[in-house]
């Protein structure tokens, strides 16, 4: 609430500074669910690319009145999250700081910030295990691709900001680091296999 009565605050303090430099502002009110949704974000474009175009500068703003939940919540709270689940489930103090690889943890963190590149990364994973029978294999290849597929799908038309890249490398680097053994019993030909038999 405070913020909605700043907001207008804020935007005659720009209107004010730019308008001595002879530059006419617009504000334009967005949610990060703005982005994931394509009709949304071309519209959003179409309007942002229009007052570029006519030397209008555009000052964006999160939605403050329909967003509470998002501003409460952002990508690097979401981000906080995720890596600290994952980095909870690899080393638990409880189990002397030996857990798991960390994998489904990150399947299971990683959707509300991208869901469908988790969606894609997580068909690739059954795709993998279905033809080498890898369990490993398999998880090491999504972890690898987790970013690449976060870069292409993170939203409709754009890449993922810094911080969620960031956030994400971090999170597939810490699943390959746990997968050494892995990685070295696949070299080796001693990894176990999956089986699908009863």
């Amino acid at each position: 609430m405070r913020t909605a009565v700043g907001q207008p605050r804020l935007m005659a303090l720009y209107g004010d500074f730019f308008r001595e430099h002879q530059i006419v502002t617009a504000q334009a009110l967005l949610t990060r669910y703005d982005f994931g949704n394509r009709e949304r974000f071309l519209s959003i474009r179409q309007v942002l690319e229009g007052l570029l175009a006519r030397d209008v500068l555009p000052i964006i703003n999160e939605n403050d009145v329909v967003a509470g939940a998002a501003l409460s919540f952002g990508d690097n709270n979401y981000l906080a999250a995720a890596v600290a689940a994952i980095v909870g489930h690899m080393f638990p103090a409880w189990l002397g700081f030996r857990g798991g690889r960390g994998v489904a943890t990150a399947i299971g963190a990683f959707p509300v910030i991208g869901w469908l590149a988790v969606v894609a990364d997580l068909v690739l994973w059954l795709i993998a295990a279905a033809v080498w029978r890898y369990a490993s294999l398999s998880s090491i290849l999504w972890a690898v691709a987790l970013p690449l597929m976060f870069y292409w799908l993170y939203a409709p038309g754009h890449h993922p900001p810094p911080d969620v890249t960031v956030g994400v490398v971090a999170a597939a680097v810490l699943i390959l680091w746990r997968h050494r053994p892995n990685l070295r019993r696949l070299i080796e030909g001693t990894e176990s296999r999956l089986s699908f038999r009863r």
